[in-house]
């Protein structure tokens, strides 16, 4: 018996290492989730296209760490496609640049699954569809850049739990309903990008909150109402722009607290 054991361990353990190891010691999943992409975006007609028989390290932007990938850089690739739900696959990824390129069809959910993610940079495409509410999933995420879709729908209140967030650059598609006043529950916002979408209702008060602030664009959008007092700590605020709404009433006095702005634009409103 104690030999059979021996044996049926021996084969089970070459049947692991296979499984777990791939494409020079790069875990199966991280190699598979990156064939997705390459076969999803049509990867034999990118500008630097991966020779999918050599090793994964040899793939261009493409970190590795240990077993995992760590970095996905394939920005100005001639991407041309849509983003695999497979993507959700590469759990160690902490850096994801898919920007300018011709990427269609919507975000999937399961990038909400990168929960390690720091950096994400997919504007300058042609994306569709809404916001995922996943992304609200994504603690470790620092710059999240969208700008330059045709994204539509509401924004997720969900984004309020990105709780290490410090530039939120959405601007120039067409999302609409109001802002969630969730937003000014992200303590290490700096830049808030909302500008030229179809945004409508109030300017939450909330927005203001975020103690390292710095820069608020919701110019070009369909906001009414009055400016909102400005509650948070200003110090640091430089940078407001809200012409090219509906708004109307006068600055709140509060603006004063903002010694450091250097420019602000809330021209062609009410």
């Amino acid at each position: 018996m104690k030999q059979c054991y021996i044996i049926v361990s021996t084969v089970l353990l070459c049947l692991l290492v296979p499984a777990k190891q791939a494409n020079a010691q790069v875990l199966a999943a991280d190699s598979l989730a990156l064939v997705a992409l390459y076969n999803s975006t049509v990867g034999a007609s990118w500008s630097a296209p991966w020779i999918l028989a050599n090793q994964v390290s040899t793939w261009s932007g493409v970190t590795l760490g240990g077993d995992r990938v760590t970095g996905l850089d394939r920005q100005a690739c001639n991407l041309v496609g849509t983003i695999p739900t497979a993507i959700g696959d590469l759990a160690a990824l902490t850096y994801l640049n898919l920007r300018n390129n011709t990427l269609s069809g919507t975000i999937p959910a399961e990038i909400g699954a990168l929960t390690n993610l720091e950096t994400l940079y997919l504007d300058n495409n042609s994306l569709t569809g809404s916001i995922p509410v996943e992304v609200g999933n994504l603690l470790n995420l620092s710059t999240f850049f969208l700008y330059n879709n045709s994204l539509s729908g509401s924004l997720p209140s969900e984004l309020g739990n990105m709780s290490s967030l410090s530039n939120m650059t959405f601007s120039n598609n067409q999302l609409s309903g109001s802002i969630p006043p969730e937003l000014g529950n992200i303590t290490t916002l700096s830049t808030l990008s909302l500008g030229n979408n179809q945004l409508t209702g109030s300017i939450p008060t909330e927005i203001f909150n975020p103690i390292a602030i710095n820069e608020i664009d919701l110019a070009d959008n369909q906001l009414t109402g009055p400016i909102p007092p400005m509650t948070g700590s200003m110090e640091d605020f430089n940078y407001l722009y809200l012409s090219n709404n509906q708004l109307s009433g006068e600055l709140p006095a509060t603006i004063i607290n903002a010694t450091e702005l250097s420019e602000l634009e809330v021209d062609s409103n009410q």
